[in-house]
């Protein structure tokens, strides 16, 4: 793009792309000595993603670099929703070119495995606590790319699974990757607003869960959204929450606690934070029986896992830093130039 390459040296454009395909590989080959990652999958999204970013256009990266003010306010409103499809536009690439396709961090099912294996460990729990059969309809709310959709498909026979998220791009590439593995009429993605109305009949579902996608109620109003999950599933139907909470022990006097609190926002995608009461009441007031609430895996700390995202994306910023030295890439804003070693510098908040 010419606003992105204005003053850089015609020769160090034509060589960006070799240069992108490299970066991916060697990221590709690391992760797959060092986290077992399988090696094709892995190098060809990485890849994918590596080149999506480099080719982005600069109205999107600045878009997504002014979607972070979301995150310093309390609850998203109708006025600021464009800035959470700002923000995943981006993100959705950056998370695929790393171990957290997936968008989420983890319960810790196993102490020693990965982002990966707890995540699928989680899922296999997710949908044992659902009760699904043979043929189940699931709804995922907030489904992301679709690949947390596509493993219940895989461990539900005969199952069909369906998706909501408010980005185009996702639930384009969801609906692709259904395609690509065999299951375009098992799993289907909608683009939708999970602040509206769901775009399904009453009594359509026998599971529904979500993933860490409360935060994003809009004006922090959890029942809204809980009532419409109501009207969907089926009688003697069950949902399944996964999501951060304000435990008792935060002191919203002590400035410590504030200060990592708002670094904690801007890594964990999160805008309001209710507290586990809060979701208990909303469901409660939907119509729903609470069967059971607490910590789902054997671990309630995340460091091991939260250490190794920020290993990834550290390297990510070295290589940044290597393509921007080489005039491959220009940064064009002082934000642009911050967000990213910000970012990541401010994982130990989490730890």
């Amino acid at each position: 793009k010419k606003t992105a390459f204005q003053g850089v040296p015609a020769t160090h454009k034509r060589m960006g792309f070799w240069v992108w395909v490299a970066v991916a590989a060697v990221l590709a080959l690391v992760y797959k000595l060092r986290f077992k990652i399988p090696f094709y999958y892995n190098i060809s999204t990485a890849l994918r993603s590596f080149m999506i970013l480099y080719r982005m256009p600069q109205d999107k990266i600045q878009a997504f670099m002014d979607s972070y003010d979301v995150y310093t306010e309390d609850a998203i409103t109708p006025e600021n929703t464009h800035k959470i499809v700002d923000y995943y536009y981006v993100l959705n690439h950056l998370c695929a070119a790393g171990e957290i396709e997936k968008m989420y961090l983890p319960p810790v099912m196993h102490a020693d495995a990965g982002i990966l294996k707890n995540q699928e460990l989680y899922e296999e729990k997710m949908v044992k606590d659902l009760d699904l059969k043979r043929g189940a309809t699931v709804l995922d709310v907030g489904c992301g790319r679709g690949r947390v959709a596509a493993h219940v498909a895989r461990l539900v026979p005969d199952s069909k699974v369906s998706g909501v998220n408010i980005e185009n791009s996702q639930v384009e590439n969801a609906n692709e990757y259904a395609a690509y593995c065999g299951m375009a009429d098992r799993l289907q993605i909608k683009r939708a607003d999970f602040n509206e109305p769901l775009p399904f009949d009453d009594a359509t579902f026998n599971g529904i869960y979500q993933i860490q996608v409360m935060s994003l109620c809009r004006n922090g109003d959890l029942k809204p959204l809980c009532k419409e999950m109501y009207r969907v599933c089926k009688p003697g139907g069950r949902v399944c929450f996964c999501d951060w909470v304000k435990l008792p022990a935060f002191n919203e006097q002590d400035p410590r606690h504030v200060d990592l609190f708002k670094r904690c926002k801007l890594l964990i995608g999160a805008v309001c934070t209710p507290r586990p009461e809060d979701f208990i009441a909303a469901l409660e007031a939907a119509g729903f029986k609470m069967i059971h609430h607490g910590v789902p895996g054997v671990d309630s700390h995340q460091d091991k896992m939260v250490e190794r995202a920020h290993s990834f994306f550290m390297a990510m910023w070295s290589c940044v830093k290597v393509l921007v030295a080489l005039h491959v890439r220009t940064f064009t804003s002082s934000k642009q130039r911050t967000r990213l070693p910000t970012t990541c510098s401010d994982s130990p908040a989490i730890l």
